[in-house]
């Protein structure tokens, strides 16, 4: 009887120290587990940041292209409205009157009304009109100034006394166009002014005092 409660004495401490191995064990693995989780976060937290560095640098590189793809889109359109003027003036100057050595410009294609400030558009014609001149570089070039009948306006009678003032004033910053932007040398340049003298058409009827508003040049002699 004593020999059995001995053994169940020792079989009691044997199981004692057998739970308290298994839950040392189970301490060490759970406090493993727990350095592996805080690792994993931190790891998350590491990729979450990259990825939100990587969100915005993807926005910012697809404003970016957004922005170039603007800009592209514009510069095609300014290439073809460009394209369009040009070949727009290029039939203008093929359907304009040439007289022999003279080509005659509408005032319409080159200045506004009462104006003697070249337009945009006007400027692209002379430079067109320059192309043609520097054929001839070795041959006089005279511009003249022709108007209709119609009085000048009162509002623009204190820059211009008269169609003669107008005339010349047009024909002159033709001639300096052509000197500043087209390199013609300016001694193979003149200028006279018409105003009203030489209609090529009559002033009674409306297409006919437009077609008198025009700036002819006249290529001349051969310049020694």
């Amino acid at each position: 009887m004593k020999t059995k409660s001995i053994y169940a004495y020792f079989l009691l401490v044997l199981m004692f120290f057998s739970i308290i191995s298994c839950a040392g064990g189970s301490t060490e693995l759970i406090k493993e587990k727990d350095d592996e989780l805080v690792k994993l976060h931190a790891e998350l937290e590491l990729l979450d940041e990259k990825l939100q560095a990587d969100s915005h640098q993807i926005q910012q590189l697809e404003q970016k292209k957004s922005e170039l793809s603007q800009k592209l889109d514009m510069e095609l359109l300014t290439r073809i409205q460009k394209e369009v003027e040009i070949d727009s003036l290029k039939k203008i100057i093929e359907a304009s009157t040439i007289v022999g050595n003279r080509i005659i410009l509408p005032e319409a294609v080159l200045f506004g009304s009462g104006s003697a400030e070249l337009s945009e558009r006007g400027k692209q014609f002379i430079d067109e009109i320059g192309e043609i001149l520097s054929k001839y570089s070795d041959r006089e070039v005279l511009i003249e100034g022709h108007s209709d009948n119609v009085p000048i306006a009162k509002g623009y009678r204190w820059k211009y006394k008269s169609n003669w003032e107008l005339s010349a004033a047009r024909a002159m910053v033709v001639l300096h166009y052509l000197e500043d932007h087209k390199r013609i040398n300016k001694k193979r340049l003149g200028v006279v002014a018409f105003g009203e003298q030489r209609p090529m058409a009559s002033n009674e009827l409306k297409q006919g005092r437009a077609d008198n508003r025009r700036v002819e040049i006249v290529i001349g002699a051969i310049h020694k």
